[in-house]
Order: C-alpha cells, then sequence, then structure tokens
C-alpha cells in the first residue's frame, strides 16, 4: 500500500480526489457508499486513500489544480470502456448517445488483463483541452479490473484535470421492483426531468385498461424504481468540487428517460447536455387526399383550429413564434368527397390563415416515376392552387408523396422544386435508413436543406381507437417512456409526420399530440419552441453542422429505398461498380486500368471531361449523387460482365473510405505500393510536366527542405505534401481496414507489376499488352524521362520514410499480406 500523500508529491496522482477541501484540518470527510466503491477499486490497484483532513501542501496543490480546471476545454466526446458490444446495457446506452447526437468511441478491455495494449493509443487531451467529457464503464468491476498502474493513473489524472466524469453500468444486475429512499438533495440533480418527492420514481407503464374512448383520458403509471445503490437508497454524488461519478444497481431500461439525460449531464459536468428546448413542427400530409368517408368534415376543421389554440395556451408559451400545422396539399383532389367532405375542404381553405401551407403535388404523384415534363406539370399547377386560394406557401417548404425523390435523391425533383417553388428545405424519414429511427439524420443536397422527419405511431391506416394495430395500449405505450416520448426528448429538432385523415374519424393526430404533449409537460421541464420551416432548417445544421454534407447509401440493399428511387435501363444496381482502384497516384495506377479495360470481362467507367478515365466521384465530385456516378458506367447485360473505377486519389483521401462504405460495402479494393521516395519524386516531376510554378522554379530537395522565398512558402508547402503525404502508407491503410474486411483489399507491388506484363517497350521502360495482335501502351504522359535525383534527396527520403515503412512493415504481416520486394526490414 502506498500512503496518499506521499503518493500525490511523488506521482502523476496530484490531481484525484475523492472528497472536498475545507478550511480547517480538523474536519474528517466521509464517503458516501460509492465512493468507497471507488476507493475500494483503488486499493486494488495498491493506491490507498486515506479519509482524513487535508494538510497546508494538499489544500495548496488543490488550489492550483481549481486554477487549471477553470480553465479546461472539452470536445464533449464520450469515451466507453466495454468488454464487448453484446452488453445490453452497452447497446442500450450507445443508442441514447446515438439518438441525442454526441460523438463516441469504444475501447475494448480485458477483464484482469494487462491493459496497455489498449491504452497504448488511446488519446484523452488534446493540447490543453480534453478530447472526452465523460467515461462510461460496462461496469464497476471492470473499472477494478484495470491492474496496471500507469493506465490507472493516466485515466484518473485525465478526469481530474478535464473534469471528466464517470457513469458505471451494471453488467450482471438482478432487479426487482422496489422502493427507494429520497435523497432531498437530489433536487439539484434534476434538469430535463421536472422534480419531485412524489413522482420521480417510476417509469414505464404496466396499467391493462385499455379503454381510451376520451382524448383526456389519465394515464396511471407502474412503480419502477430510478437510481437506487444495494441500501435502496437513491445515488448521486453531491460533491462538486471532486469526481463525479455515478454507480448503477439496475436495468438502465427501468430508469426515466429523462433522468438518462439529466445522469449524462451531472457526470459530465453539464457538457454532455441537450439542453431544454425542443422545436417541433407538426406536418399533416395529404390534404383534399383521401378516401370518402375517412375525410375531415366541417367540424374536424374546427376541432383542428381550437386544439391548435390549446397547444399554443398550454404548451408553447416559451414560443416566440405561435406554432401552427403545417398543411401538405393536393389541389386536384380539392372538394372530391361526399358533401360533408366537400364542405369540410372549403372550411379549411376559410380558414387557411390559421396555418402554413406546403406543396405535396398537384396529384399527390411521386416524382421519381414521372418524366421532366409531368412533374412539371405537377408543381406547376398545385402553385397555380396556392396562388389561387391564396395559401400561406412563403415557407420554402415542401415535401413530395411518400418522400419520392427526397432520398435517394432526385436530382430533377431538386432543381424544380427550386425553380418553381423557390424550396430551400424539406425533410424525410429515410435517411440514411428509416430504421432505426434514433440515426435518421439531415443533409444538404443542391442547396435544399433535408430534415430528418419523425414518425408518430399513426399513419394514413391508423383512423379509429378500437382497431389500431395490436391495440390502444400499443400507442398509449409509446406515448409513454416509448419511442414517440423520447423521439421529442432525445431530439432538440423534430418535425413530426401526420395525415389529414389523422384528424378526421377518431382524429387520433390530437388524441397523440393532447396526451403526449401533457405527459412531457408533467413529467419533465422541456420548454416546446416554433419556427418556421426555413428557420428550423438553419437551426438544425447550426446545431449539426457535421450532418450538411450527405453520406450517399445503395438504395438497391435498402427495399424501401428502392421502390422511390429511379430506376429505368440507365440507372440499374447492376452499373455499380464491384471493383475499385483507389491509387495512391504515381504508383502504376493507369496501367492497371489499361491492363484490366483490355480483359473483355472488365468494363471500365466512361471518361469524363474534368478528371479524363478517373470519376473521382467519392472525392471531389461526390456532391453530385449516385445518379450522376451511374451514368458513367454502361449497362451490361452480360451477368459475367464486372465494372470497375480507377480514381487514383481515393487512397490517401480522407473522407473516402466511409463514402465508399456506405455506398459500395461489397467492392474489392486494389492498392499499388511502390517505394514512397520514388513515387515522391516521380509526382514532383509529374508535376514539372504540367508545369507547376514551383516545381519548375525549385529544385526537388529545395522543395522537400522548403528552401524557397516567403512568398512561394504556402505553395511549396501544399507541393511537398503531396509528394510526401500518400507515401505514408501505413497511416491510410489502416483507415482502409478499419473500414473494409481484409479480403476485400489487394495489395499489388508495383515494383513487380512493372516486370511482369507480356511486352516491352524499350522507349518507355514498362509492359505493353498485345490486343487483337497489335500492342496496345500507355499515352505519352506516362513513362516519361526525367534526371535522377540526387543523393541528398535519397538521403532525406530514407529518413523521412524510414519510420512509416516500418509501420507499414508490421501491418502488412500482422494481416498476412504479401510483403513488397522494395520493403527490407
Amino acid at each position: 500500500m502506498i500512503n496518499v500523500n506521499s503518493y500525490l508529491n511523488n506521482k502523476a496522482l496530484k490531481t484525484f480526489c475523492l472528497y472536498q477541501a475545507l478550511p480547517s484540518d480538523d474536519q474528517i470527510i466521509k464517503t458516501t457508499y460509492t465512493q468507497q466503491k471507488f476507493i475500494n477499486s483503488l486499493e486494488k490497484s495498491e493506491v490507498q486513500i486515506e479519509q482524513r483532513s487535508f494538510n497546508q501542501d494538499f489544500t495548496s496543490l488543490f488550489n492550483q489544480q481549481v486554477k487549471i480546471d477553470q480553465n479546461f476545454s472539452n470536445k464533449n466526446q464520450i469515451l466507453i470502456f466495454t468488454t464487448s458490444k453484446s452488453s445490453s446495457q452497452i447497446t442500450f446506452i450507445i443508442k441514447i448517445i446515438e439518438w441525442i447526437k454526441f460523438d463516441f468511441k469504444i475501447l475494448f478491455l480485458k477483464p484482469q488483463s494487462n491493459v496497455n495494449k489498449a491504452f497504448k493509443n488511446l488519446k484523452i487531451n488534446d493540447s490543453n483541452s480534453s478530447i472526452y467529457s465523460l467515461f462510461i464503464f460496462e461496469s464497476i468491476d471492470l473499472f477494478e479490473s484495470i491492474i496496471n498502474r500507469e493506465c490507472l493513473d493516466y485515466l484518473i489524472n485525465s478526469a481530474k484535470l478535464y473534469k471528466i466524469g464517470f457513469i458505471f453500468l451494471n453488467k450482471n444486475f438482478n432487479f426487482k421492483t422496489q422502493k427507494c429512499a429520497l435523497n432531498r438533495e437530489l433536487e439539484r440533480f434534476y434538469v430535463t426531468t421536472k422534480f419531485s418527492i412524489d413522482k420521480n420514481f417510476y417509469v414505464n407503464t404496466q396499467n391493462n385498461d385499455e379503454s381510451f374512448g376520451a382524448l383526456n383520458s389519465k394515464w396511471d403509471h407502474s412503480t419502477r424504481v430510478i437510481l437506487c445503490d444495494s441500501k435502496n437508497t437513491i445515488l448521486k454524488n453531491q460533491n462538486d468540487n471532486c469526481m463525479r461519478f455515478i454507480d448503477f444497481k439496475i436495468n438502465l431500461e427501468n430508469i426515466k428517460s429523462s433522468v438518462i439525460l439529466d445522469i449524462l449531464n451531472y457526470a459530465s459536468y453539464e457538457r454532455v447536455n441537450l439542453g431544454l428546448e425542443r422545436f417541433v413542427q407538426i406536418d399533416i400530409d395529404d390534404i383534399f387526399v383521401g378516401q370518402s368517408g375517412l375525410r375531415i368534415k366541417s367540424n374536424d376543421v374546427n376541432e383542428l383550429v381550437n386544439f391548435q389554440d390549446y397547444l399554443n395556451q398550454n404548451y408553447f408559451v416559451h414560443s416566440s413564434e405561435k406554432f401552427k400545422f403545417n398543411l401538405g396539399f393536393s389541389g386536384y383532389y380539392f372538394c372530391s368527397g361526399n358533401e360533408e367532405e366537400i364542405n369540410g375542404d372549403k372550411l379549411l381553405i376559410e380558414k387557411r390563415k390559421f396555418f402554413t401551407w406546403f406543396d405535396h403535388t398537384w396529384s399527390h404523384y411521386q416524382p421519381h416515376l414521372l418524366n421532366s415534363s409531368l412533374l412539371n406539370e405537377q408543381l406547376y399547377f398545385n402553385f397555380d392552387f396556392a396562388r389561387k386560394y391564396d395559401l400561406n406557401t412563403d415557407t420554402f417548404y415542401a415535401v413530395s408523396p411518400h418522400h419520392s425523390g427526397i432520398y435517394p435523391v432526385f436530382n430533377d425533383l431538386y432543381e424544380k422544386w427550386s425553380r418553381i417553388w423557390l424550396i430551400k428545405v424539406t425533410s424525410t424519414e429515410g435517411y440514411p435508413h428509416l430504421r432505426p429511427a434514433h440515426l435518421r439524420r439531415g443533409f444538404i443536397h443542391n442547396n435544399i436543406m433535408v430534415l430528418p422527419r419523425q414518425t408518430c405511431g399513426i399513419f394514413t391506416h391508423t383512423n379509429f381507437l378500437h382497431d389500431y394495430p395490436r391495440g390502444i395500449q400499443k400507442l398509449n405505450d409509446m406515448m409513454y417512456e416509448g419511442e414517440i416520448y423520447q423521439t421529442i426528448l432525445f431530439n432538440r429538432i423534430n418535425i413530426f409526420m401526420t395525415h389529414m385523415t389523422n384528424y378526421a374519424n377518431d382524429r387520433l393526430g390530437i388524441y397523440v399530440f393532447k396526451n403526449l404533449f401533457n405527459y412531457i409537460n408533467e413529467w419533465t421541464n422541456i420548454k416546446f419552441k416554433y419556427l418556421p420551416p426555413l428557420n428550423l432548417g438553419h437551426k438544425y445544421f447550426e446545431l449539426y453542422p457535421k450532418e450538411s454534407e450527405p453520406l450517399w447509401t445503395n438504395p438497391c440493399i435498402d427495399k424501401r429505398h428502392k421502390l422511390i428511387w429511379n430506376l429505368n435501363e440507365t440507372l440499374t444496381c447492376s452499373k455499380f461498380p464491384k471493383i475499385l482502384i483507389l491509387g495512391p497516384q504515381k504508383t502504376g495506377t493507369t496501367a492497371l486500368n489499361l491492363f484490366l479495360s483490355s480483359h473483355p470481362q472488365f468494363e471500365p467507367n466512361l471518361s469524363t471531361k474534368e478528371h479524363f478515365e478517373e470519376t473521382q466521384f467519392f472525392s471531389s465530385e461526390y456532391h453530385k449523387g449516385i445518379d450522376w456516378y451511374l451514368s458513367l458506367f454502361k449497362f451490361n447485360r452480360n451477368d459475367s460482365t464486372i465494372n470497375f473505377e480507377k480514381s487514383a486519389n481515393y487512397f490517401s483521401d480522407s473522407k473516402a473510405p466511409k463514402r465508399i462504405k456506405a455506398l459500395l460495402p461489397d467492392a474489392k479494393l486494389i492498392i499499388i505500393y511502390i517505394d514512397p521516395g520514388k513515387r515522391a519524386y516521380s509526382w514532383y516531376n509529374h508535376m514539372r510536366a504540367h508545369n507547376d510554378r514551383i516545381a519548375i522554379k525549385y529544385t526537388f530537395y529545395e522543395v522537400l527542405n522548403l528552401e524557397v522565398k516567403s512568398e512561394d512558402l504556402e505553395m511549396t508547402k501544399q507541393l511537398r505534401l503531396r509528394c510526401l503525404d500518400p507515401g505514408e502508407y501505413a497511416k491510410y491503410l489502416r483507415k482502409w481496414l478499419s473500414y473494409f474486411k481484409k479480403s476485400q483489399i489487394l495489395l499489388l507491388d508495383g515494383e513487380l507489376l512493372k516486370t511482369n506484363p507480356n511486352s516491352y517497350d524499350s522507349k518507355k521502360k514498362f509492359f505493353c499488352l498485345f490486343v487483337h495482335g497489335r500492342r496496345k501502351c500507355l499515352g505519352s504522359g506516362k513513362g516519361r524521362k526525367y534526371e535522377p535525383i540526387d543523393f541528398k534527396s535519397i538521403e532525406y527520403l530514407n529518413n523521412y520514410f524510414n519510420d512509416s515503412n516500418f509501420e507499414f512493415f508490421k501491418l502488412i504481416k500482422k494481416y498476412s499480406m504479401d510483403i513488397p520486394i522494395w520493403l527490407n526490414f
């Protein structure tokens, strides 16, 4: 055992404190049950924490540390320690973190093993700031199993220095419904949850009564505890001047969802925090559309107006903008029902100023099924209808039926929306996929903001309480602590999709939102706010700027996407390439492209004006979308033909691996390697041949050493980077292997590629092909002659790439890949 005082004076754990600094030496700090567990875990790590008063040296050291704490910065990421992702508690907490859109990283540990390996590449801080705001352990047992002293010191030190809290989940819990003694000091702990002595133990519903005729039916709740220790006392460490940590003794799913937000907020020192504002937009699609007998009538219209007033008076009291229902209309069906329904349509137009309106296509047609002229008609006719009846459509918002053309994107729809309706924002439930709902995201395409759209348990076919699928109990469960409730709780911005028929018949739309808002208002401190769609779009991407760039997924893999994709002779699933030559540049990728193109079974992409034989889709042309990408490949009726593409800048492009994985998850990837020094010199001479000013003005050695005039420094840095960076093979190969299986990646030795083909061109110094009895060689831009590299540059390159080459050697050896002949260690 090591005395804490000497340990603090001599070891890295100088900032670790489980108790509060006191003004006098005679006051003793008592630890809570959880603090004692934490202490016990440290004792196993040979650290003894004494429960005694601070001496002067310790107090001084603590005060010095507080000054550092006051200047901390944090990037709000969460680090999760676990033995396996299969743990139900880890799966649950990851779902919550993904839902609230905080970044996280998972570190896998083996209990009771030396964790040096796991911690080796763990970086907690960046300069003077922490990368993380919260550590989550699968269980306190896993924390106690860290037997490596250095790793433990690093973890605790960082937590104290940068104010990083701990949460310990309970991996093996035996939960039984139980009552707990409430600590009144917890009031300060609750932020999202509305604190109450009587209520806050309870979660989930166990009421079997399915009779819900009235819209204002109260919902009874069962007694399930929120947060207890083994002594049945609600648990929270109140010591704000020391480390914050929470040890769970029950299943996370038995804790109220709002309390989980409060736990994340508290343990992270208020940095994993969604705030209390929730922006809500409710769309009503299919206005004027619907089967006769199910459409809205006059009394439904009046009730809709009254309910909108009710929401503003009771729930949107904190909103500077008055809440309005957003009505998506198809003008062709106006006044097409029975007499009562025709009167309902007319009254809706009469009361049009109470609502905002958006285009839902004239005849409720799906845009991806229409040619350009028919789509024009659908948008223009609906536009004229809106102008004729003076509808408030200045929200710059539209949604197409079934979200057709929004995602997967139909570029013709985006172009015509912009031109005819001046659309700036839309929404869909299908990006990147319909399910799981908590992963829905937004993106921007062709200057139109696409926001995630949410479902709320009611659809065009759910019009009556008595025949709700699987019973009204199912709908109630979703409203009370279920998916609909969690959607608002975990999303700062919510656009709900409903339909006209949901506000007729039993008015399930009103039933859902009245009970939902009432429940949220009763149990949380959430403040509902409303913004017009355009403002809401700007707000969304202000909160989530990383989402602005889309990540295209393959519609052929998602059945729902395939149904609303513009599938035709020019866009077919068979056109997607199955092989990609990634580069890097100047390694022989053009030669390999020629070799494969000459084989009858392989079909390359069509040439482009900008990039010649390359598409560069996954790097510089990604914004053009997958329809443009597929237009570069021929449609082959022969199933044995394999489409492929070569873009040599993919290898070192930071975004290409993720993009290719999303669209072509099963693709085979080819990477060619030559000596990185040779590749660097070849790139320099490539730029000289293209009359690059810096390459012509300075020697290769001068570029490498940045021995240039000050006015040329920045451009020289860029040239030097393109010479050297792609040659750091290990760095980039490691990233590709993090997205793709080893079996999907073929490494080719560029030196062997030069010497093995079957026809040699003595002038160009490389081999050529024989095609139909004639020799076919690369163009004049390949095989250039240039001055031999100087000795100083060779020496510089050998030193520069030595460590990188060794890492590359270890990496390909680890994955049992062929070692290039030029790589000798």
